[in-house]
């Protein structure tokens, strides 16, 4: 079973982050990710509360993440990837990550 612990420790190594949705009106973020298998996962971030996104690839292009993390304050969580483009996405949200995956 997939759940969020995979955003923990840059098990996301390698997988491809193929969109990222932001749904405003229920303050919900869908990110859509490929593994290296090529099983299709997404991740629903409830609750966020602000997202930051660089798109300036100082490394060159790439949509693949090298590293991940969250860290966990008093009130809420901050999720951090950096892609192999050397860009990084930087979510802080008070919910949870749902994780869907298909196999």
């Amino acid at each position: 079973m997939i759940d969020s612990s995979i955003f923990n420790n840059s098990q996301i190594h390698d997988y491809e982050i193929e969109s990222v949705t932001i749904d405003n009106y229920d303050a919900n973020i869908y990110m859509n990710l490929k593994d290296p298998s090529f099983h299709k996962v997404e991740a629903v971030i409830h609750h966020f509360l602000n997202f930051e996104m660089s798109h300036k690839e100082p490394w060159g292009a790439g949509i693949y993440a090298v590293s991940s993390s969250i860290q966990t304050k008093k009130d809420y969580h901050i999720l951090t990837i950096e892609l192999n483009s050397g860009d990084k996405i930087s979510i802080r949200y008070s919910g949870e990550i749902e994780i869907k995956a298909e196999r």
